[in-house]
């Protein structure tokens, strides 16, 4: 197989970036003008990026959030675009990994079947919030009906990052993040992450890191042009598999009153206008595109899955070459 690129989106809404920089008591508002703020505003322009960059995307969307009636015209355009929908769980709770089993199952079945209901496609994909993983999760997710997770970062510094979280949430005295991923796994590409009985298996698909640090390779860390190549570069020389990520939030217009006053305790990117970060996102696509094939991750997982599974993947575009690289 050629070396394959993912784009992956994590639509975490204002709720879920949040609750990742640890705002939990402040900015949760599920309403329609936090949501709103994602599917009228910020998923658009990254929709407009996309396709002058002719580029396929995954999105790993929040069911609960995805569900509110103002964010269809921005799900059925990502739809007809042949853009994948997987699922970032029911309701984005960081502690997944320490919920109730039951309580587990709706966070992984149930949202899987609300976004197979709104999109009328099938949804094979997971990530969890906050990267949770764990075996438990793993066979799980199996169960539900998955195909693949891509929640797996495999760097070193990543767990520290999870446990100084952790011991601040303490500190402050609320709920806490979930403690580092279950799963350890050196940084060497996609891998089986379960099986069952029936020989259907859970691919992973885990995220890049960068070579020396082993710091995760995602959009809102590394801003700088040249530096985000020489990443790229690095990590192209090691891995088969390029996975890079980005989040809704990153295309937040700090200019714009609206935006501005609904977003302030969560701002953390005035330095960089919303131009220039638009002109890196393309920049990093198109130099993805010079070292891989652009395929969405339900396309990458298919391919390289060792069994076939009961219900076999199909993704909305061809398998295994979604374009060719240039």
């Amino acid at each position: 197989m050629d070396r394959q690129a993912i784009l992956s989106m994590d639509v975490d809404c204002l709720h879920g970036h949040a609750q990742g920089w640890g705002r939990r008591r402040r900015l949760l508002q599920r309403d329609e003008a936090h949501i709103g703020l994602s599917y009228t505003r910020w998923l658009p322009r990254f929709l407009d990026l996309l396709e002058a960059q002719r580029a396929p995307c995954t999105f790993f969307l929040v069911a609960d959030f995805a569900r509110h009636p103002i964010c269809r015209p921005t799900l059925r355009r990502l739809l007809d675009a042949g853009h994948e929908v997987a699922c970032h769980s029911l309701t984005h709770p960081l502690e997944l990994r320490h919920l109730s089993r039951a309580r587990q199952w709706r966070e992984l079945h149930d949202s899987r079947k609300l976004l197979q209901d709104l999109t009328g496609q099938p949804v094979y994909g997971f990530r969890g919030p906050g990267y949770a993983m764990d075996a438990a999760l793993a066979e799980m997710l199996l169960q539900a009906g998955y195909r693949y997770d891509s929640s797996v970062m495999p760097g070193r510094l990543f767990p520290a990052y999870k446990w100084a979280a952790h011991l601040a949430d303490r500190a402050l005295g609320v709920a806490p993040t979930a403690f580092p991923a279950g799963v350890r796994r050196a940084a060497g590409g996609v891998f089986t992450l379960a099986r069952n009985a029936a020989e259907e298996t859970l691919t992973e698909l885990p995220l890049n890191v960068t070579p020396r640090l082993g710091a995760p390779w995602v959009s809102f860390i590394i801003r700088q042009p040249a530096r985000m190549t020489r990443t790229l570069h690095a990590i192209a020389a090691r891995e088969r598999t390029l996975i890079y990520q980005f989040h809704d939030f990153e295309l937040m217009e700090h200019a714009d009153p609206t935006e501005a006053r609904l977003t302030r305790a969560t701002q953390r990117d005035r330095k960089h206008p919303l131009s220039a970060r638009l002109a890196l996102f393309a920049q990093v696509i198109a130099a993805l595109r010079a070292q891989a094939t652009l395929a969405t991750a339900a396309t990458v997982a298919h391919c390289w899955s060792p069994t076939p599974a009961a219900a076999p993947l199909r993704p909305p575009a061809p398998l295994c070459h979604q374009e060719t690289a240039s």
